[in-house]
């Protein structure tokens, strides 16, 4: 299949970024994919909410946290949180351990294969980010000196 760019400007700060999304939200399709999981790639961004902020926290930051507060990372409602995370407990991408402390609650955290899925994403973003994000700020100031920004305020 053909890039579907062929025909449009291709290095424009803004459009190196979208393709970066775009390139970068298809990995980690791919390793979602890799793990076992079938989601679509639209679907597969409430997954990497939930799966990187589980990292961020537990194995970064060494936060224990709790599963009723890793709904809210899937983005929209706690049922849909709630929904989301009961599928990566079942693919066994999420574990669970039960709070010594209070035995109602359950402790969450990734498993290793998740663990590294997430962190192949997060290098590969990490190695064009400052990059691209340079020439991006560098590009809308140089636009915003000839187009004036627009701010929405609710009255």
């Amino acid at each position: 299949m053909p890039s579907p760019w062929v025909g449009y400007p291709a290095n424009s700060p803004v459009t190196k970024i979208i393709k970066r999304a775009i390139t970068q939200f298809a990995l980690w399709s791919t390793q979602l994919h890799e793990l076992g999981a079938t989601f679509d790639e639209g679907d597969a961004i409430p997954y990497w909410n939930l799966l990187s902020a589980i990292h961020a926290l537990t194995d970064e930051e060494g936060h224990p946290l709790r599963a009723t507060d890793a709904y809210a990372f899937a983005g929209g409602s706690l049922s849909t949180g709630k929904r989301k995370l009961a599928e990566l407990i079942r693919l066994g991408l999420v574990v669970t351990r039960e709070n010594p402390t209070k035995r109602t609650e359950r402790f969450v955290t990734i498993s290793p294969a998740a663990r590294r899925a997430v962190i192949v994403t997060l290098d590969s973003w990490a190695d064009n980010y400052a990059e691209d994000t340079a020439a991006y700020i560098k590009h809308r100031a140089s636009t915003s000196e000839s187009t004036p920004r627009t701010h929405r305020h609710s009255q």
